[in-house]
Protein backbone atom coordinates (compact mmCIF):
# COMPACT_ATOMS: atom_id res chain seq x y z
CA UNK A 1 0.00 0.00 0.00
CA UNK A 2 2.86 2.37 0.66
CA UNK A 3 4.07 1.79 -2.81
CA UNK A 4 1.08 2.50 -4.21
CA UNK A 5 0.62 5.70 -1.81
CA UNK A 6 4.18 6.80 -3.36
CA UNK A 7 3.67 6.59 -6.83
CA UNK A 8 0.43 8.36 -6.30
CA UNK A 9 2.29 10.89 -4.56
CA UNK A 10 4.87 11.50 -7.09
CA UNK A 11 1.63 11.52 -10.09
CA UNK A 12 0.37 14.27 -7.81
CA UNK A 13 3.47 16.04 -7.56
CA UNK A 14 4.37 15.75 -11.43
CA UNK A 15 0.41 17.51 -12.16
CA UNK A 16 1.36 20.30 -9.45
CA UNK A 17 4.26 20.78 -11.20
CA UNK A 18 3.10 20.75 -14.72
CA UNK A 19 0.38 23.65 -13.56
CA UNK A 20 3.21 25.72 -11.94
CA UNK A 21 5.03 25.94 -14.76
CA UNK A 22 2.23 26.49 -17.59
CA UNK A 23 1.36 29.14 -14.62
CA UNK A 24 5.08 30.79 -14.84
CA UNK A 25 5.55 29.96 -11.31
CA UNK A 26 9.45 28.17 -12.20
CA UNK A 27 10.66 28.26 -8.28
CA UNK A 28 7.55 26.10 -6.95
CA UNK A 29 7.20 23.94 -10.33
CA UNK A 30 11.39 23.54 -9.78
CA UNK A 31 10.69 22.27 -5.99
CA UNK A 32 7.96 19.89 -6.72
CA UNK A 33 10.06 18.03 -9.60
CA UNK A 34 13.29 17.76 -7.20
CA UNK A 35 10.89 16.28 -4.61
CA UNK A 36 9.94 13.99 -7.21
CA UNK A 37 13.85 12.58 -7.95
CA UNK A 38 14.38 12.68 -4.19
CA UNK A 39 12.24 10.05 -4.15
CA UNK A 40 13.25 8.83 -7.82
CA UNK A 41 16.40 9.87 -9.40
CA UNK A 42 15.38 8.17 -13.02
CA UNK A 43 12.33 10.39 -13.07
CA UNK A 44 12.28 10.96 -16.48
CA UNK A 45 9.42 13.37 -16.54
CA UNK A 46 10.69 15.60 -13.89
CA UNK A 47 14.15 15.69 -15.16
CA UNK A 48 12.70 16.76 -18.61
CA UNK A 49 10.78 19.51 -16.64
CA UNK A 50 13.76 20.61 -14.55
CA UNK A 51 15.34 20.51 -17.66
CA UNK A 52 12.66 23.23 -19.44
CA UNK A 53 13.04 25.23 -16.54
CA UNK A 54 16.78 25.66 -16.71
CA UNK A 55 16.38 26.42 -20.48
CA UNK A 56 13.49 28.97 -20.16
CA UNK A 57 16.53 31.34 -17.44
CA UNK A 58 18.67 30.38 -20.05
CA UNK A 59 20.93 28.07 -17.87
CA UNK A 60 21.40 25.98 -21.26
CA UNK A 61 24.49 23.57 -20.09
CA UNK A 62 22.37 22.71 -17.22
CA UNK A 63 19.01 22.31 -19.14
CA UNK A 64 21.65 20.06 -22.20
CA UNK A 65 22.69 18.14 -19.18
CA UNK A 66 19.40 17.13 -17.55
CA UNK A 67 17.63 16.75 -21.29
CA UNK A 68 20.57 14.18 -21.92
CA UNK A 69 19.83 12.00 -18.94
CA UNK A 70 15.97 12.32 -19.54
CA UNK A 71 16.25 11.18 -23.39
CA UNK A 72 18.84 7.96 -21.87
CA UNK A 73 15.15 6.90 -19.68
CA UNK A 74 12.58 7.70 -21.94
CA UNK A 75 12.86 4.66 -24.28
CA UNK A 76 9.23 5.03 -24.78
CA UNK A 77 9.41 8.77 -26.05
CA UNK A 78 12.61 9.19 -28.07
CA UNK A 79 10.80 11.46 -30.52
CA UNK A 80 10.28 14.41 -28.16
CA UNK A 81 12.61 14.11 -25.65
CA UNK A 82 15.54 14.17 -28.99
CA UNK A 83 13.39 17.33 -30.60
CA UNK A 84 13.40 18.63 -26.92
CA UNK A 85 17.32 18.24 -26.25
CA UNK A 86 18.10 19.66 -30.06
CA UNK A 87 16.22 22.78 -29.56
CA UNK A 88 17.53 23.49 -26.39
CA UNK A 89 21.01 22.61 -27.96
CA UNK A 90 19.84 24.78 -31.11
CA UNK A 91 19.25 27.73 -28.21
CA UNK A 92 22.45 27.20 -26.84
CA UNK A 93 23.90 28.47 -30.23
CA UNK A 94 25.19 24.62 -30.49
CA UNK A 95 23.96 24.05 -34.00
CA UNK A 96 25.72 20.79 -34.95
CA UNK A 97 24.59 19.09 -31.72
CA UNK A 98 21.05 20.44 -32.42
CA UNK A 99 21.47 19.06 -35.70
CA UNK A 100 22.53 15.47 -35.01
CA UNK A 101 19.73 15.30 -32.42
CA UNK A 102 17.31 16.45 -35.29
CA UNK A 103 18.64 13.62 -37.30
CA UNK A 104 18.05 11.45 -34.85
CA UNK A 105 14.28 11.97 -34.80
CA UNK A 106 13.97 11.35 -38.29
CA UNK A 107 15.49 8.34 -37.63
CA UNK A 108 12.64 7.33 -35.14
CA UNK A 109 9.58 8.77 -37.34
CA UNK A 110 10.74 9.48 -41.06
CA UNK A 111 7.10 11.14 -42.05
CA UNK A 112 7.74 13.60 -39.10
CA UNK A 113 7.63 17.15 -40.53
CA UNK A 114 8.53 18.99 -37.73
CA UNK A 115 12.18 16.93 -37.80
CA UNK A 116 12.71 17.74 -41.42
CA UNK A 117 11.99 21.87 -40.41
CA UNK A 118 13.85 21.47 -37.36
CA UNK A 119 17.11 19.87 -39.55
CA UNK A 120 16.73 22.81 -41.91
CA UNK A 121 16.68 25.71 -39.43
CA UNK A 122 19.69 23.76 -37.89
CA UNK A 123 21.40 23.80 -41.28
CA UNK A 124 20.61 27.45 -41.98
CA UNK A 125 22.60 28.89 -39.04
CA UNK A 126 25.73 26.24 -40.12
CA UNK A 127 25.40 27.92 -43.22
CA UNK A 128 24.53 24.93 -45.43
CA UNK A 129 21.96 26.62 -47.61
CA UNK A 130 21.42 23.99 -50.12
CA UNK A 131 20.89 21.37 -47.96
CA UNK A 132 18.31 23.76 -45.69
CA UNK A 133 16.87 24.41 -48.53
CA UNK A 134 16.04 20.71 -49.48
CA UNK A 135 15.14 19.94 -46.21
CA UNK A 136 12.42 22.56 -46.01
CA UNK A 137 11.10 21.36 -49.00
CA UNK A 138 10.44 18.05 -47.87
CA UNK A 139 8.71 19.16 -45.00
CA UNK A 140 6.36 21.07 -47.57
CA UNK A 141 6.46 17.90 -49.16
CA UNK A 142 5.01 16.24 -46.21
CA UNK A 143 3.03 18.42 -45.17
CA UNK A 144 1.67 20.88 -48.32
CA UNK A 145 -0.37 23.15 -46.21
CA UNK A 146 2.02 23.86 -43.14
CA UNK A 147 2.26 27.84 -43.30
CA UNK A 148 5.51 27.36 -41.01
CA UNK A 149 7.19 25.34 -43.33
CA UNK A 150 6.55 27.77 -46.29
CA UNK A 151 7.45 30.42 -43.56
CA UNK A 152 10.92 28.32 -42.55
CA UNK A 153 11.44 27.99 -46.16
CA UNK A 154 11.69 31.77 -46.63
CA UNK A 155 13.79 32.41 -43.78
CA UNK A 156 16.21 29.92 -45.20
CA UNK A 157 16.07 31.84 -48.69
CA UNK A 158 16.73 34.84 -47.08
CA UNK A 159 19.85 33.62 -44.92
CA UNK A 160 21.30 32.52 -48.44
CA UNK A 161 20.57 35.97 -49.58
CA UNK A 162 18.04 35.26 -52.19
CA UNK A 163 15.48 37.17 -51.44
CA UNK A 164 13.21 36.90 -54.12
CA UNK A 165 12.09 32.89 -53.52
CA UNK A 166 12.02 33.93 -49.75
CA UNK A 167 9.11 36.43 -50.68
CA UNK A 168 7.45 33.83 -52.49
CA UNK A 169 7.94 31.78 -49.74
CA UNK A 170 6.37 34.31 -47.03
CA UNK A 171 3.70 34.76 -49.71
CA UNK A 172 2.56 31.37 -49.24
CA UNK A 173 2.66 31.35 -45.87
CA UNK A 174 0.64 34.11 -45.57
CA UNK A 175 -1.94 32.51 -48.18
CA UNK A 176 -2.09 29.82 -45.91
CA UNK A 177 -2.83 31.43 -42.56
CA UNK A 178 -3.84 35.19 -43.53
CA UNK A 179 -3.28 36.15 -39.90
CA UNK A 180 0.68 34.99 -39.72
CA UNK A 181 2.57 37.41 -38.16
CA UNK A 182 5.82 36.08 -37.87
CA UNK A 183 5.27 35.73 -41.89
CA UNK A 184 4.24 39.16 -42.45
CA UNK A 185 7.87 40.23 -40.00
CA UNK A 186 10.08 37.93 -42.11
CA UNK A 187 8.81 39.26 -45.95
CA UNK A 188 9.72 42.52 -43.80
CA UNK A 189 13.29 41.57 -43.33
CA UNK A 190 13.01 40.37 -46.91
CA UNK A 191 11.82 43.68 -48.29
CA UNK A 192 14.19 45.18 -46.70
CA UNK A 193 17.35 43.28 -47.95
CA UNK A 194 15.78 44.33 -51.16
CA UNK A 195 15.47 48.34 -50.43
CA UNK A 196 12.24 48.08 -50.95
CA UNK A 197 11.45 50.24 -47.56
CA UNK A 198 7.64 51.25 -47.78
CA UNK A 199 6.95 47.45 -48.42
CA UNK A 200 8.92 46.73 -45.31
CA UNK A 201 7.45 48.96 -43.36
CA UNK A 202 3.38 48.35 -44.62
CA UNK A 203 4.65 44.37 -43.89
CA UNK A 204 5.95 45.25 -40.18
CA UNK A 205 2.83 47.00 -39.53
CA UNK A 206 0.78 44.40 -40.39
CA UNK A 207 2.86 42.07 -38.15
CA UNK A 208 2.11 44.42 -35.66
CA UNK A 209 -1.86 44.73 -36.04
CA UNK A 210 -1.83 41.16 -36.16
CA UNK A 211 -0.06 40.91 -33.16
CA UNK A 212 0.70 44.28 -31.04
CA UNK A 213 3.21 42.87 -28.69
CA UNK A 214 5.65 41.03 -31.02
CA UNK A 215 8.61 42.90 -29.79
CA UNK A 216 11.02 41.90 -32.62
CA UNK A 217 9.37 44.19 -34.81
CA UNK A 218 9.69 47.51 -33.03
CA UNK A 219 13.65 47.26 -34.06
CA UNK A 220 13.53 46.79 -37.43
CA UNK A 221 10.37 49.01 -37.98
CA UNK A 222 12.16 51.88 -36.60
CA UNK A 223 15.18 50.98 -38.54
CA UNK A 224 13.49 51.10 -41.77
CA UNK A 225 11.72 54.41 -40.98
CA UNK A 226 15.01 55.85 -40.48
CA UNK A 227 16.44 54.30 -43.50
CA UNK A 228 13.98 56.23 -45.70
CA UNK A 229 15.39 59.50 -43.12
CA UNK A 230 12.10 59.54 -41.10
CA UNK A 231 13.96 60.20 -38.00
CA UNK A 232 10.59 61.13 -35.92
CA UNK A 233 9.16 57.31 -36.32
CA UNK A 234 12.10 55.72 -36.54
CA UNK A 235 13.79 56.62 -33.17
CA UNK A 236 10.74 56.46 -31.55
CA UNK A 237 10.49 52.64 -32.21
CA UNK A 238 14.43 52.24 -32.00
CA UNK A 239 13.85 53.17 -28.44
CA UNK A 240 12.01 50.03 -28.05
CA UNK A 241 15.21 48.15 -29.29
CA UNK A 242 15.71 46.16 -26.21
CA UNK A 243 11.88 44.48 -25.90
CA UNK A 244 13.30 41.20 -26.43
CA UNK A 245 17.36 41.39 -25.22
CA UNK A 246 18.99 42.37 -21.67
CA UNK A 247 19.52 46.27 -22.11
CA UNK A 248 22.84 47.67 -20.26
CA UNK A 249 23.10 49.79 -17.60
CA UNK A 250 24.45 50.22 -13.77
CA UNK A 251 24.74 47.36 -11.95
CA UNK A 252 21.94 46.43 -9.73
CA UNK A 253 23.47 47.45 -6.63
CA UNK A 254 23.72 51.15 -7.52
CA UNK A 255 19.95 51.49 -8.32
CA UNK A 256 20.08 54.34 -10.92
CA UNK A 257 17.51 56.30 -12.36
CA UNK A 258 16.99 55.61 -16.01
CA UNK A 259 16.56 59.53 -17.78
CA UNK A 260 13.46 60.22 -19.13
CA UNK A 261 14.22 63.63 -21.18
CA UNK A 262 13.03 65.63 -18.34
CA UNK A 263 15.76 68.69 -17.27
CA UNK A 264 19.43 67.49 -16.57
CA UNK A 265 19.67 70.75 -15.12
CA UNK A 266 22.35 69.66 -12.19
CA UNK A 267 22.19 66.48 -13.34
CA UNK A 268 25.00 64.18 -13.09
CA UNK A 269 24.19 61.77 -16.19
CA UNK A 270 25.98 58.63 -16.62
CA UNK A 271 25.58 57.48 -20.32
CA UNK A 272 26.40 53.51 -21.01
CA UNK A 273 27.75 52.82 -24.34
CA UNK A 274 26.10 50.18 -27.17
CA UNK A 275 27.20 48.14 -29.85
CA UNK A 276 30.56 48.78 -31.57
CA UNK A 277 33.16 51.65 -32.04
CA UNK A 278 31.94 53.51 -34.48
CA UNK A 279 28.55 53.98 -32.33
CA UNK A 280 30.50 55.53 -30.09
CA UNK A 281 32.15 57.93 -32.09
CA UNK A 282 29.35 58.73 -34.49
CA UNK A 283 27.22 59.46 -31.42
CA UNK A 284 29.94 61.31 -28.86
CA UNK A 285 28.86 64.31 -30.78
CA UNK A 286 25.72 64.35 -28.40
CA UNK A 287 28.14 64.80 -25.36
CA UNK A 288 28.44 68.58 -25.11
CA UNK A 289 24.94 69.07 -26.09
CA UNK A 290 23.79 67.25 -22.86
CA UNK A 291 26.52 69.43 -21.23
CA UNK A 292 25.20 72.56 -22.36
CA UNK A 293 21.65 71.23 -20.72
CA UNK A 294 23.24 71.25 -17.61
CA UNK A 295 24.21 68.09 -17.02
CA UNK A 296 27.53 66.95 -15.84
CA UNK A 297 28.30 64.20 -18.10
CA UNK A 298 30.29 60.75 -17.57
CA UNK A 299 30.75 58.82 -20.85
CA UNK A 300 31.56 54.80 -19.86
CA UNK A 301 33.07 53.93 -23.42
CA UNK A 302 35.65 51.06 -24.68
CA UNK A 303 39.10 51.32 -23.37
CA UNK A 304 40.62 51.75 -27.40
CA UNK A 305 38.51 54.89 -27.53
CA UNK A 306 39.19 56.53 -24.14
CA UNK A 307 42.67 58.30 -24.62
CA UNK A 308 40.97 59.69 -27.97
CA UNK A 309 37.90 60.88 -26.81
CA UNK A 310 38.77 62.63 -23.89
CA UNK A 311 41.46 64.69 -25.68
CA UNK A 312 38.81 66.23 -26.89
CA UNK A 313 37.07 69.20 -26.24
CA UNK A 314 33.66 67.31 -25.55
CA UNK A 315 32.77 68.27 -22.31
CA UNK A 316 32.16 65.18 -20.66
CA UNK A 317 34.60 62.42 -17.89
CA UNK A 318 35.58 59.22 -19.75
CA UNK A 319 35.67 56.16 -17.76
CA UNK A 320 35.90 52.63 -18.90
CA UNK A 321 34.71 49.30 -17.68
CA UNK A 322 38.10 49.11 -15.24
CA UNK A 323 35.79 51.58 -13.07
CA UNK A 324 32.52 49.66 -11.36
CA UNK A 325 29.72 51.44 -11.10
CA UNK A 326 29.66 51.77 -7.72
CA UNK A 327 31.96 54.04 -7.18
CA UNK A 328 31.01 56.77 -10.15
CA UNK A 329 29.10 59.70 -8.71
CA UNK A 330 25.64 60.00 -10.73
CA UNK A 331 22.46 60.82 -10.31
CA UNK A 332 20.61 59.18 -13.34
CA UNK A 333 22.11 57.35 -16.32
CA UNK A 334 21.09 56.65 -20.06
CA UNK A 335 22.04 54.59 -22.98
CA UNK A 336 24.04 56.18 -25.80
CA UNK A 337 21.84 55.70 -28.50
CA UNK A 338 18.93 56.74 -26.81
CA UNK A 339 20.15 60.47 -26.99
CA UNK A 340 19.10 61.06 -30.54
CA UNK A 341 15.56 60.02 -29.34
CA UNK A 342 15.27 62.68 -26.40
CA UNK A 343 16.99 65.38 -28.08
CA UNK A 344 14.53 65.26 -31.44
CA UNK A 345 17.30 64.64 -33.42
CA UNK A 346 16.28 64.63 -37.52
CA UNK A 347 18.34 64.50 -40.63
CA UNK A 348 18.85 68.51 -41.11
CA UNK A 349 19.55 68.73 -37.25
CA UNK A 350 22.38 67.00 -36.55
CA UNK A 351 25.07 68.74 -34.64
CA UNK A 352 29.22 68.87 -35.42
CA UNK A 353 28.44 67.13 -38.87
CA UNK A 354 31.79 69.24 -39.95
CA UNK A 355 33.46 67.66 -37.08
CA UNK A 356 34.23 67.29 -33.72
CA UNK A 357 37.53 65.26 -33.02
CA UNK A 358 41.11 66.31 -33.49
CA UNK A 359 44.29 63.68 -33.11
CA UNK A 360 47.27 64.51 -31.46
CA UNK A 361 49.34 66.79 -33.11
CA UNK A 362 52.19 64.41 -31.57
CA UNK A 363 51.45 61.73 -32.66
CA UNK A 364 50.71 62.61 -36.09
CA UNK A 365 53.60 64.18 -36.74
CA UNK A 366 55.60 61.08 -35.64
CA UNK A 367 53.52 59.13 -37.83
CA UNK A 368 54.12 61.39 -40.83
CA UNK A 369 57.88 60.79 -39.73
CA UNK A 370 57.70 56.77 -39.82
CA UNK A 371 54.78 56.18 -42.69
CA UNK A 372 54.24 59.63 -44.72
CA UNK A 373 57.17 61.17 -45.64
CA UNK A 374 56.74 61.42 -49.83
CA UNK A 375 55.05 63.38 -51.94
CA UNK A 376 52.39 60.99 -53.05
CA UNK A 377 48.45 60.72 -53.36
CA UNK A 378 48.16 58.87 -50.28
CA UNK A 379 44.97 57.09 -49.88
CA UNK A 380 44.08 54.02 -46.54
CA UNK A 381 42.08 51.25 -46.89
CA UNK A 382 40.23 49.43 -45.15
CA UNK A 383 38.05 46.21 -46.16
CA UNK A 384 36.23 44.54 -43.27
CA UNK A 385 34.19 45.39 -39.80
CA UNK A 386 34.51 42.97 -36.83
CA UNK A 387 32.92 39.42 -37.52
CA UNK A 388 30.75 39.82 -34.08
CA UNK A 389 28.80 42.53 -35.96
CA UNK A 390 26.44 39.71 -37.57
CA UNK A 391 25.73 41.82 -40.76
CA UNK A 392 29.52 42.09 -41.19
CA UNK A 393 29.44 39.12 -44.55
CA UNK A 394 27.54 42.09 -46.45
CA UNK A 395 29.45 45.31 -45.35
CA UNK A 396 32.76 43.68 -45.61
CA UNK A 397 34.35 42.55 -48.63
CA UNK A 398 37.36 40.87 -49.90
CA UNK A 399 41.22 43.13 -50.17
CA UNK A 400 41.20 42.01 -53.59
CA UNK A 401 38.70 44.66 -54.61
CA UNK A 402 40.59 47.77 -53.04
CA UNK A 403 44.39 46.62 -53.96
CA UNK A 404 43.21 48.15 -57.63
CA UNK A 405 44.02 51.45 -56.26
CA UNK A 406 47.94 50.48 -56.31
CA UNK A 407 48.02 50.45 -59.89
CA UNK A 408 46.78 54.56 -60.09
CA UNK A 409 49.40 56.70 -60.88
CA UNK A 410 51.08 58.75 -57.94
CA UNK A 411 48.92 56.68 -55.29
CA UNK A 412 50.27 55.53 -52.74
CA UNK A 413 47.94 53.27 -50.85
CA UNK A 414 48.34 52.42 -46.67
CA UNK A 415 46.35 49.52 -45.02
CA UNK A 416 44.98 50.68 -41.82
CA UNK A 417 43.00 47.64 -41.25
CA UNK A 418 43.47 45.86 -37.89
CA UNK A 419 42.74 42.73 -36.76
CA UNK A 420 40.25 40.97 -38.72
CA UNK A 421 40.78 40.32 -42.15
CA UNK A 422 44.84 41.52 -41.87
CA UNK A 423 45.88 38.23 -42.71
CA UNK A 424 44.33 38.73 -46.62
CA UNK A 425 47.68 41.33 -47.08
CA UNK A 426 49.88 38.23 -46.34
CA UNK A 427 48.42 36.28 -49.47
CA UNK A 428 48.09 39.73 -52.01
CA UNK A 429 50.44 39.68 -54.86
CA UNK A 430 50.07 43.71 -54.10
CA UNK A 431 51.09 43.25 -50.93
CA UNK A 432 54.80 44.62 -51.32
CA UNK A 433 53.06 48.21 -53.21
CA UNK A 434 50.34 48.30 -49.94
CA UNK A 435 51.89 50.01 -47.03
CA UNK A 436 50.65 48.37 -44.02
CA UNK A 437 50.13 50.43 -40.77
CA UNK A 438 46.91 49.11 -38.70
CA UNK A 439 48.58 46.80 -36.72
CA UNK A 440 50.92 49.51 -35.10
CA UNK A 441 47.36 50.83 -33.63
CA UNK A 442 47.61 50.35 -29.92
CA UNK A 443 43.83 52.68 -29.94
CA UNK A 444 41.84 54.55 -32.16
CA UNK A 445 44.30 57.97 -31.08
CA UNK A 446 47.05 56.25 -32.87
CA UNK A 447 44.26 55.78 -35.71
CA UNK A 448 43.72 59.05 -36.10
CA UNK A 449 47.37 60.63 -35.90
CA UNK A 450 47.78 58.11 -39.27
CA UNK A 451 44.26 59.22 -40.83
CA UNK A 452 45.32 62.85 -40.40
CA UNK A 453 48.19 61.74 -42.17
CA UNK A 454 46.25 60.66 -45.06
CA UNK A 455 45.06 62.50 -48.43
CA UNK A 456 41.67 60.11 -48.85
CA UNK A 457 40.50 57.44 -46.75
CA UNK A 458 37.85 54.39 -48.44
CA UNK A 459 36.99 52.14 -46.61
CA UNK A 460 33.83 49.90 -45.72
CA UNK A 461 31.12 50.74 -42.89
CA UNK A 462 33.29 50.27 -40.04
CA UNK A 463 34.65 52.16 -37.38
CA UNK A 464 37.38 53.71 -38.81
CA UNK A 465 34.90 55.87 -41.65
CA UNK A 466 33.69 56.79 -38.53
CA UNK A 467 37.26 58.55 -37.25
CA UNK A 468 37.53 59.75 -40.79
CA UNK A 469 34.02 61.71 -40.66
CA UNK A 470 34.29 62.74 -37.19
CA UNK A 471 37.98 64.65 -37.65
CA UNK A 472 36.44 66.11 -41.11
CA UNK A 473 38.54 63.96 -43.18
CA UNK A 474 37.47 63.15 -46.81
CA UNK A 475 36.25 59.50 -46.99
CA UNK A 476 34.39 57.22 -49.24
CA UNK A 477 32.42 55.17 -47.35
CA UNK A 478 31.65 51.92 -49.66
CA UNK A 479 27.89 50.36 -48.52
CA UNK A 480 25.97 47.46 -49.65
CA UNK A 481 22.76 47.17 -51.57
CA UNK A 482 20.63 46.89 -48.20
CA UNK A 483 20.32 49.87 -46.28
CA UNK A 484 21.33 50.79 -42.73
CA UNK A 485 19.84 52.73 -40.72
CA UNK A 486 23.00 55.46 -40.27
CA UNK A 487 22.49 56.37 -43.80
CA UNK A 488 19.69 57.01 -45.96
CA UNK A 489 19.09 54.77 -48.45
CA UNK A 490 20.60 56.15 -52.37
CA UNK A 491 21.90 59.44 -50.62
CA UNK A 492 25.47 60.32 -51.54
CA UNK A 493 26.22 62.79 -48.98
CA UNK A 494 24.97 62.20 -44.71
CA UNK A 495 23.89 64.52 -42.34
CA UNK A 496 26.15 62.76 -39.78
CA UNK A 497 29.60 63.75 -41.47
CA UNK A 498 29.73 66.43 -44.01
CA UNK A 499 33.41 64.72 -45.18
CA UNK A 500 31.96 61.77 -46.28
CA UNK A 501 30.89 60.62 -49.40
CA UNK A 502 28.64 57.18 -50.24
CA UNK A 503 28.68 54.65 -53.00
CA UNK A 504 25.93 51.95 -52.86
CA UNK A 505 25.70 48.97 -54.31
CA UNK A 506 23.85 48.83 -57.24
CA UNK A 507 22.57 45.72 -57.20
CA UNK A 508 23.19 42.30 -54.55
CA UNK A 509 26.63 41.53 -53.31
CA UNK A 510 28.17 43.61 -56.46
CA UNK A 511 30.79 45.54 -55.35
CA UNK A 512 32.70 44.91 -59.01
CA UNK A 513 30.75 47.39 -59.72
CA UNK A 514 30.92 49.90 -57.32
CA UNK A 515 35.05 49.68 -57.30
CA UNK A 516 34.70 50.53 -61.27
CA UNK A 517 32.58 53.59 -60.40
CA UNK A 518 35.03 54.55 -57.56
CA UNK A 519 38.03 53.91 -59.06
CA UNK A 520 37.37 56.16 -62.17
CA UNK A 521 36.13 58.39 -59.82
CA UNK A 522 39.68 58.55 -57.44
CA UNK A 523 41.81 59.16 -61.07
CA UNK A 524 39.47 62.07 -61.69
CA UNK A 525 39.39 63.24 -57.68
CA UNK A 526 43.28 62.99 -57.52
CA UNK A 527 44.11 64.83 -60.96
CA UNK A 528 41.82 67.94 -59.46
CA UNK A 529 43.61 67.86 -56.30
Amino acid sequence: MAEVEQIISIEEKLKQAQIAYRNENLKEAEKLNKEILKENPNHAEALAQLAQIANKVEKRDIAIELFRKATHLKQNKLLDSYTDLGRTYFEADKYEEAYGCFKKCLDIDPAYPHSYNNISVALTRLERYDEAIQYAKKAIKISKSSAQSYNNLGVTYMRADMPDESLASYAKAIELKPNYAEAYYNRGVAYKQLNRLDDAIDSYRKALEINPSYKDVFLNLGIAYMCKGNYEDGWDFYEKRYYTNPEPGPEVSCKATKWDGSSLEGKKLLIYREQGFGDSIQFARFLPILNGMGAQVIFKCQTELKELLGANDLNATFIDKTVPDESVDFDIYTLLLSIPYFLKIRPDNIPFAEGFINADPQRIEEYKNKYFNNDKFKVGIFWQGSTDNKSDKKRSMPLSYLERFVDIPNVQVYSIQKGYGVEQLESSEKKDQIISIGEDFNDFSDAAAAIENLDLVIGVDSAFIHVAGAMGKPAWLLLAYEADWRWIAGDEKTGWYDSLKLFWQKELNNWEEVLNRVTEELSIYIASC
